[in-house]
C-alpha cells in the first residue's frame, strides 16, 4: 500500500475546516465515503484512469481543535493493496484537495481576523458586522471591564484599554 500524508495547522475554528473541506472535495467531485462531523473526520474515494485499468485513491481528513480557533488538519492518501503509487497519482489527488483549502484558509484566516468573516459559518460580512446575518454569531469580542464590541483579532479594549 503506498501513502502520503500531510500535517496541517490554520488559526480557524474547526467546523469552519470541517466545512470547507467538505465542500472542496464535493466540487472536485470526489465520493464522500464517510463523514461525521463529531469527530471532524471525512473519508472520499477517487478514481484515476478507466474502470478496467484505474487506481482506486482513499483520502483521509481528520481534524483536532488545538484551542477555539486553532485546528490541526491531518490529510492522508493511500492507495490500497499491492499498487505502488504510479507515479504520484497520490500527491496529484491531496493537491486537488489542498490546494483550494490553503488558498481559502490564508484568506479565512485574515477576514476573520478583522472581524469581515463568521467563526461558525464562514460567511463574509460587511464591515462593522456586530452578528453573522445567516446564523447570529456574535463577531465581537467584548471587553470583560466595560463591556465593550472590540474586533476579533483586538488583543487591548479600544475602549478602557486593558488587555482581553
Amino acid at each position: 500500500m503506498a501513502t502520503k500524508a500531510y500535517d496541517l495547522q490554520f488559526r480557524l475554528p474547526i467546523r469552519l475546516c470541517y466545512e470547507m473541506l467538505r465542500a472542496i472535495g464535493s466540487e472536485v467531485g470526489w465520493e464522500v465515503r464517510a463523514m461525521d462531523s463529531n469527530d471532524y473526520r471525512l473519508q472520499w474515494v477517487q478514481r484515476e484512469g478507466n474502470w478496467v485499468w484505474g487506481l482506486t485513491i482513499h483520502i483521509h481528513a481528520t481534524m483536532r481543535s488545538l484551542d477555539s480557533n486553532t485546528t490541526h488538519i491531518n490529510v492522508e492518501g493511500e492507495v490500497p493493496g499491492t499498487w505502488a503509487d504510479v507515479p504520484g497519482h497520490i500527491p496529484k489527488a491531496l493537491a486537488k484537495l489542498l490546494g483550494p483549502f490553503e488558498r481559502w484558509a490564508t484568506e479565512a484566516e485574515t477576514l476573520l481576523s478583522n472581524g469581515l468573516m463568521c467563526p461558525t459559518c464562514g460567511r463574509k460580512l460587511q464591515s462593522g458586522a456586530q452578528f453573522c446575518p445567516i446564523d447570529g454569531t456574535s463577531i465581537a469580542r467584548n471587553c470583560p471591564r466595560c463591556g465593550c464590541g472590540n474586533i476579533p483579532s483586538a488583543q487591548f479594549c479600544a475602549k478602557c484599554g486593558i488587555r482581553i
